[in-house]
């Protein structure tokens, strides 16, 4: 769940940064010299692919209409005007030569930027450059009715002021490179903590399983007619003469091929009384341990305390249920002859 929900945040993230790379375009405000801060128009354009950037505070300036239109060839200066230290946009025509020319002209014109219109058109189309070095001043391409608009109104002569503005909330380049490094870290944090549960649960499963060195200390059993063991827990088949068997300290008998696996691979208990199989040199955990027998007691002891290898005989596997039994006896013989005296009463 939390891996879909992770790939999910990566696509929109994708997404996000696709459409920024896409729709990065700036807008062309135009203020008046009387009222600087209050917008008079506002137009869509779209940055060219080479030259300078657009800055963050974008480039305010007045606009000139280039002689020739089309700027493929040499062009005049911007107006030399009093008092007036600011940027200088020229305003260049579509068609007739490539937009690197153009940018070009402008440049060594000494514009500061740089507005192609489109012609017979209003579509907003990439500027690219095959030869872009040298190009320092920034350019945008805006429609036909933008161009005719700004030639007609919002030129130097009127008074007016055109804002270049980079509106792009952050440039898309200068992100790639932390948004490649947090995945990675996202991914690097995954993998190690995956590993660490996969070391964690191998290490319980393990501590669950009987160890092969303690498996061999466990008695084996040819069966013979007679045995005390009839059918396999695991497999549910009879037993045969002369089938390998291993019998558990707590007296339960199992076929070999069955029993080994199910104590190496999957619990060290036995399949019937689920009572736990340690070795004589294992310690009892102490969550595992109790001062009385229970499901939890070990069953593998010192060879001492037992007469066949370390298991228990048959007679002594289960004292408490002998007594229980030999009570039930008592009681059930008790019931008998109370029965029998009440019949001769009554007859």
């Amino acid at each position: 769940m939390r891996q879909c929900c992770m790939n999910h945040q990566v696509q929109l993230w994708l997404m996000f940064l696709v459409v920024c790379v896409v729709y990065n375009r700036a807008d062309i405000l135009v203020f008046s010299a009387a009222a600087r801060h209050q917008i008079e128009e506002e137009f869509r354009d779209m940055p060219a692919g080479f030259g300078g950037l657009i800055p963050s505070e974008g480039i305010k300036g007045m606009v000139v209409y280039a002689d020739p239109p089309t700027a493929c060839h040499d062009i005049q200066s911007p107006p030399n005007i009093t008092n007036y230290n600011g940027n200088w946009i020229v305003l260049i025509a579509r068609h007739n030569c490539t937009f690197e020319v153009k940018v070009r002209t402008a440049q060594k014109a000494g514009y500061n930027a740089a507005i192609i219109h489109n012609v017979n058109s209003n579509e907003l189309e990439p500027m690219v450059a095959e030869h872009p070095a040298g190009i320092t001043i920034p350019s945008v391409f805006v429609s036909e009715i933008t161009g005719l608009i700004i030639k007609e109104n919002y030129l130097y002569d009127e008074l007016y002021f055109v804002l270049i503005n980079d509106d792009t909330p952050f440039n898309i380049t200068h992100l790639l490179l932390p948004f490649a490094i947090v995945v990675g870290l996202c991914f690097l944090i995954m993998v190690i903590f995956m590993f660490y549960r996969c070391i964690k649960d191998r290490r319980r499963q393990r501590r669950h399983m009987l160890p092969y060195s303690s498996l061999k200390q466990i008695p084996t059993h040819k069966y013979t007619k007679g045995d005390p063991y009839e059918t396999c827990a695991i497999c549910l088949e009879d037993y045969i003469e002369g089938e390998k068997l291993r019998v558990l300290p707590c007296a339960h008998a199992y076929h070999t091929k069955c029993i080994d696996p199910w104590l190496t691979k999957n619990r060290r208990v036995c399949p019937v009384c689920k009572r736990k199989v340690l070795a004589a040199d294992e310690q009892v955990i102490s969550e595992d341990s109790d001062s009385d027998a229970d499901d939890t007691t070990p069953l593998f002891r010192d060879g001492h305390q037992g007469t066949r290898g370390g298991t228990f005989t048959q007679q002594e596997e289960n004292p408490i249920g002998r007594t229980v039994l030999s009570q039930v006896g008592l009681i059930t013989n008790q019931l008998t002859s109370t029965s029998e005296s009440d019949e001769s009463l009554s007859f």
